[in-house]
């Protein structure tokens, strides 16, 4: 399937000239089994032909990181990491309007694969060499940031049993299986109710909000389950496991461009790209069209 981003031909920058910084996690999956990889992504960002601005900076926190590289003049910034680092820094790049090459380096990897890019962040630096700019989609539910999907409801606490899976094959849904069922069985599951721009209400026991691929028309995709008993909603968990909830009968799927969560409780249980949240209610989303600016990878 062609996924490549929609690019702007007359803006492509002349890579050469452009001083680009790198931040990166080097704890997180990926990044964590290379022996050195401040270096080797480094040393590969210099082979695609753009300027370092200053030594990379792993000190502190993303923020810290952040303010190092704009400081040394970086126009453009390599982010490499799990999908929590690449939402972290792109709130920042979005609040100071700097591009960003964004890297795989975690585990999952969903936001990198979606712009056609393998789980090799060395390979995919060289995919970014003479690559023109263009603007991403980006999800906001309650000032908060997402790239690909947040998940409301009991069921986002599965989502660390998720890793698990990662590389295991066939087999290594068992024990994904297991867990979930042990979990599903104990959850208190409680009720979501959305209400959507065009006045849809919808009630279940948890719901998907996933941005649209890139190309795509600018809505949101909303899929709400509806409340079952075990079996089901373990069908509905591997089901989102596997990016398939939508062929579920029991799912609910709509378009829109933003929404409201209520709930009577105080805290409001996600996640945004993988990372749990609590938020108060009401959770108002909504999609920010091209609000991000990132280099798109050349195919």
């Amino acid at each position: 399937m062609d996924q490549s981003l929609p690019v702007d031909r007359t803006t492509a920058p002349a890579q050469a000239a452009v001083r680009a910084a790198l931040i990166c996690n080097p704890r997180a999956g990926i990044l964590s089994r290379m022996s050195d990889p401040v270096l080797a992504l480094r040393s590969a960002i210099e082979a695609a032909g753009f300027a370092m601005a200053g030594e990379p900076c792993h000190e502190g926190g993303l923020e810290d990181q952040w303010r190092h590289a704009l400081d040394a003049g970086a126009k453009l910034v390599f982010v490499a990491g799990g999908d929590g680092t690449l939402r972290a820094v792109a709130a920042m790049a979005m609040r100071d309007d700097v591009a960003l090459a964004l890297l795989p380096g975690g585990t999952m990897n969903r936001v990198c694969t979606r712009l056609g890019l393998t789980d090799d962040p060395v390979v995919s630096i060289g995919r970014y060499a003479q690559a023109p700019e263009t603007r991403l989609d980006v999800g906001i539910a309650n000032g908060e940031v997402f790239l690909f999907e947040s998940l409301l409801g009991a069921p986002a606490r599965l989502l660390r049993f998720r890793e698990m899976q990662r590389g295991g094959g066939l087999l290594g849904w068992l024990p994904l299986a297991v867990m979930a069922w042990r979990k599903l069985r104990v959850f208190e599951l409680g009720r979501i109710r959305l209400s959507l721009a065009n006045g849809v209400r919808l009630r279940g026991s948890a719901a998907i909000i996933t941005l649209p691929q890139p190309g795509q028309a600018h809505s949101l995709t909303v899929g709400v389950t509806r409340h079952g008993g075990a079996w089901q909603r373990l069908g509905q968990a591997l089901a989102w496991f596997r990016g398939r909830l939508g062929d579920r009968p029991d799912a609910q799927m709509h378009q829109t461009h933003r929404l409201v969560t209520f709930s009577r409780r105080k805290l409001v249980r996600l996640s945004l790209d993988g990372e749990m949240r609590l938020l108060p209610p009401p959770v108002r989303y909504r999609i920010a069209p091209g609000a991000l600016r990132i280099l798109a990878p050349r195919a």
